[in-house]
């Protein structure tokens, strides 16, 4: 929390503490955190996203977390691009549709 008041952390420091949040069960803060370190330009940008998707996958808003996801599938590539693919295909799963549901290539 001391860092999030340094000039330049800001964005870093509200990704941890959603991070921990999230680490320690606690969903709602996560989400609530997660959404505005994702909002906030930085390197943690893509991270937050993956993790604001999380917490909302954990509490069962899997069409949101699906969106968070496709999103990310869009505007990443690599390893990132995989791993938005599979938590796409654990949303429809969980929506009872086909796991490559709102993918294009």
């Amino acid at each position: 929390m001391k860092l999030e008041k340094i000039k330049g952390y800001q964005a870093q420091a509200i990704y941890k503490q959603a991070w921990a949040a999230f680490s320690g069960q606690d969903t709602d803060e996560a989400v609530r955190l997660a959404a505005r370190a994702a909002a906030m330009p930085g390197t943690q940008k893509t991270e937050a996203k993956f993790l604001y998707g999380d917490a909302l996958y954990r509490q069962g808003a899997y069409d949101r977390a699906k969106d968070i996801y496709i999103g990310l599938y869009k505007q990443t590539a690599g390893d990132d691009k995989a791993k938005a693919q599979r938590k796409v295909a654990a949303c429809n799963q969980k929506l009872n549709k086909s796991d490559g549901d709102g993918l294009t290539k």
